[in-house]
């Protein structure tokens, strides 16, 4: 079984400005392709579970959002940092899907394709709905960019170097 380290996008590895789909405006944040790296080389496959609302909104079509992806993608590369898969949710808050994050479908197909070890595994995320899966799956989650803690297996951390720290040891 592989452990694994399940990422959201906008907001933890990218700055949020709101419906991100423009090259010219990708910011990764400090210390993330840093950090992505190191938990990489320690072992874990990067997983991002994202939601894309901008495509059911009407603020960008799939074909923008798979373009900013690759692009995304390419940036991260030349730094190393090599990303085993991207999962989106194009739908609305209201479309009543089963993928878009507080609901878990996301994370049970990566687990299912990837054979994923829940217990090695971490979820990180600027929002409790990135975390969903921790309160279904012995998840260990990450609220980045807070300070404090929200219950057991779970961290509010301020950056991406004190994320490394926790995961690689």
């Amino acid at each position: 079984m592989n452990k694994a380290v399940f990422l959201d996008r906008d907001g933890t590895i990218n700055r949020d400005f709101g419906y991100v789909y423009q090259k010219e405006k990708l910011e990764f944040l400090p210390g993330a392709a840093e950090a992505l790296k190191k938990i990489r080389q320690a072992g874990f496959l990067l997983i991002i579970i994202t939601n894309q609302s901008g495509i059911a909104r009407g603020y960008f079509s799939e074909e923008q959002y798979r373009e900013f992806e690759g692009f995304f993608l390419d940036r991260l590369k030349e730094q190393d940092v090599w990303i085993d898969r991207v999962y989106f949710c194009p739908h609305g808050e209201k479309d009543g899907c089963l993928c878009r994050k507080p609901e878990t479908g996301m994370f049970y197909q990566a687990a299912e394709e990837f054979d994923i070890d829940w217990s090695k595994s971490y979820a990180i995320g600027d929002k409790e709905r990135d975390l969903c899966i921790c309160s279904r799956e012995p998840v260990t989650g990450i609220l980045y960019g807070k300070n404090g803690s929200f219950g057991p297996d779970r961290f509010c951390l301020e950056s991406w170097k004190e994320i490394a720290q926790l995961i690689c040891g």
